[in-house]
This record gives C-alpha cells, structure tokens and sequence, in this order.
C-alpha cells in the first residue's frame, strides 16, 4: 500500500474516530470530521494530508505534532493550525489553504525558510492572513538567506 485516503464526509456532530493501524503507508490523506486515534503509527507517514471539510473550527492539533517528525509534507485545508511547525524538522513542502493560523505560526514559517528546510510553500485563502503576518515569512526571502525555495 502506498498511499491511503480516508474520508468521512457524513454529517455529525460529533467527529468519526478512526483508529490508525501499523505501517501506514507514507503517503495519508484524511477529510471530514474524523479524530484519529493511536497517534504514533503517524511515524510512517512522509506525506500527510488533512482536510476539515469546511470546518473552521477543528484544531489541527498539536497531539500529532511528536509524531510527524519525519514528515516531508504537509498539506492542510480547512481547520486551526495548532502544530509547533518548527518541530517538523524533515518539512520541505507546506501548503495551508483556509486554514485558520496565528503570527507565531508565520514566524515558524519564517524560521523553516531561514533554515533553508522548505522547498515549496503555499499559503491560500487564508482571509485572515495579514500585512504583520506576512512579514515574518517574507523577510527571509528579501534578505537572501533562504536559497531552498522553488515554489511559493
């Protein structure tokens, strides 16, 4: 198996709990309103990908961040960022879409850049995504310390 996408896209209130099995594939896709379960069969994945499903108010949590140490990938749509972003040390491609996120996240982002850790970064439709919170992401570039970047 290498790749493997579980969607929940039922109407509830209360969110479906999917229980992760032994070695996940790397690559992993989950949408809707699930809650996972046995956090650290995370520790396969490379690629992860999370979708709310238009859920704003779901937190894409910091009880999976331990596990995701050797992510390359994270792409997340929907949701509250409230992963120590800096904690992934393996991250080369990061893309938020409608995610919900703070200016200590953007200067995480910041810090991946500086680091030259991060390959491709996307962050769109993020209307709350403002002139202060760009700074942080956007300073690395202009002083030329980040040479990793191909794609923003």
């Amino acid at each position: 198996l290498e790749d493997l996408r579980v969607n929940f896209v039922f109407q509830c209130i209360d969110p479906y709990v999917f229980e992760l099995f032994e070695h996940l594939p790397a690559k992993f896709t989950v949408q809707g309103k699930v809650q996972l379960a046995a956090l650290a069969r995370l520790k396969t994945v490379r690629n992860l990908t999370i979708n709310m499903s238009g859920n704003y108010s779901s937190f894409i949590g910091p009880e999976i961040g331990p596990y995701l140490t050797h992510l390359e990938t994270l792409h997340c749509t929907f949701g509250v960022l409230q992963l120590n972003l800096t904690e992934l040390a393996s991250l080369l491609d990061l893309t938020l879409d409608r995610v919900i996120f703070s200016y200590r996240d953007c200067v995480a982002i910041g810090r991946l850049l500086r680091r030259n850790q991060l390959q491709k970064l996307s962050v769109q439709n993020c209307d709350h995504f403002g002139k202060n919170e760009l700074r942080p992401i956007v300073q690395p570039l202009l002083e030329c310390v980040c040479t990793s970047l191909n794609h923003l």
